[in-house]
């Protein structure tokens, strides 16, 4: 019997779940790390199997943690 193991790729700009974030690259410091976990001070949203997330600055949480 063939069984098929089917991996998530970080870092491609699609999300499909198992990753907190993918904003189609590797690039911490973005809201959206190299390891496509949701950084502190972002929110990011808007990721599917065929779009990559968009990460924003949470603005009045008290941490500067981009271009705010």
């Amino acid at each position: 019997m063939y069984s098929e193991v089917c991996y998530e790729i970080c870092g491609d700009g699609e999300n499909h779940g198992q990753f907190d974030c993918d904003d189609d690259d590797i690039t911490s410091g973005d809201g959206c790390s190299l390891a496509c976990v949701e950084e502190l001070g972002y929110s990011c949203n808007g990721g599917s199997a065929s779009t990559q997330d968009f990460c924003v600055e949470d603005c009045g949480d008290g941490l500067n943690a981009g271009g705010w």
